[in-house]
């Protein structure tokens, strides 16, 4: 699937599916400060002329891959973003790497990565279109009664996602009658990691 290519460059032994984190990554992070907080990065990187051939590489795998639903490729972006801009930070991604010392992935995965859109809608809802804000949320509870039964925190409150523009990125709250919506990239959410196997 176009979403799935860099991934598949990447890591293409993992193509059996996404396991979610037993713990949130952190309970309240912002999704970018400095220069990132004001700069869509997708858009960026498009206009930029400055990557070195490995870089200019990694950023046509990204391109050929971009898609809201899959969090890998915007990952890896934002690491490229990064690279470009020292001064900027972005402490929600920051948080899946500090969890992936404290609870390292298998070797055999792609590792924790921050999920994107269409991650926390599968997530919550199962399927990746024809969902809404009346969908029932049966895939989050299910996936809360099996995070409960394994010693792992229930999906609750609002989750960043890698899905950005301008000065907002995407997130879902997953409480109640679950909502989603875009929030100023300063404002603190919660993160939950994933990876793919």
């Amino acid at each position: 699937k176009k979403g799935a290519r860099l991934l598949m460059r990447d890591h293409p032994e993992c193509t059996h599916g996404i396991v979610v984190a037993l713990h949130d990554a952190s309970t309240g992070a912002a999704w970018a400060i400095g220069s990132g907080t004001s700069e869509q990065l997708y858009g960026w990187a498009r206009d930029f002329n400055g990557f070195t051939p490995e870089e200019k590489a990694d950023w046509l795998a990204i391109n050929a891959s971009y898609n809201l639903m899959y969090g890998y490729c915007s990952s890896q972006l934002m690491k490229l973003y990064r690279t470009h801009h020292l001064e900027a930070t972005f402490p929600a991604y920051n948080t899946i790497s500090d969890y992936a010392t404290r609870h390292p992935a298998p070797e055999s995965s792609s590792g924790w990565f921050f999920p994107a859109q269409g991650d926390l809608v599968m997530m919550c809802y199962g399927m990746l279109t024809d969902y809404d804000g009346s969908s029932p949320a049966t895939q989050r509870d299910l996936l809360n009664g099996l995070l409960t039964k394994a010693g792992g925190d229930e999906l609750r409150g609002t989750y960043w996602s890698t899905v950005e523009f301008t000065t907002t990125a995407w997130y879902l709250n997953f409480d109640g009658k679950p909502t989603y919506a875009y929030d100023e990239k300063s404002v603190s959410n919660k993160v939950r990691a994933v990876l793919a196997f």
